[in-house]
């Protein structure tokens, strides 16, 4: 799956990118983080029947790490979920987290499959959460860290 956009491309990423994801990793969390821990991610991606994909810019950078389940999160055939969105420090602010989000709902709209999209990567992290409802997703109970978002 390849999800064009303005100025920038979410495609799967290969083990020839570990490093540079995992320097994404620690621009966006902070730590210590190796390439080790990357494969590990797409790993259990790929068993929870995720896509782990790069964002790439115009000039074929990796800028940002885009982990989704696009249909039946949680054994729920309607859902899909973000696990895991990062953007390099250098790249923050640019619009790429939102773009890719943006994108990604597109595209599960199109193909049907998903009515609700989760957000995943939010956690406790009030920037996150902050991010995540400026794109409109909404807790699912008052004031809890879970997310979601209807597509239909």
């Amino acid at each position: 799956m390849i999800l064009k956009g303005e100025g920038f491309e979410i495609r799967p990423l290969t083990t020839c990118k570990l490093d540079a994801a995992a320097q994404v990793y620690r621009q966006a969390d902070g730590g210590r983080v190796s390439s080790q821990t990357v494969l590990e991610d797409m790993t259990l991606s790929q068993q929870a029947g995720g896509v782990f994909c790069g964002i790439f810019d115009r000039q074929d950078e990796l800028v940002g790490v885009l982990d989704f389940i696009p249909a039946n999160y949680a054994g729920r055939a309607g859902d899909a979920c973000i696990r895991a969105l990062k953007i390099a420090a250098p790249y923050r602010g640019r619009g790429y987290a939102s773009k890719a989000v943006k994108r990604l709902e597109e595209e599960l709209r199109k193909d049907g499959q998903a009515r609700r999209l989760w957000a995943c990567f939010v956690g406790s992290c009030p920037t996150r959460r902050a991010f995540a409802m400026e794109l409109g997703f909404r807790p699912v109970e008052e004031g809890g860290d879970i997310l979601v978002k209807n597509l239909a």
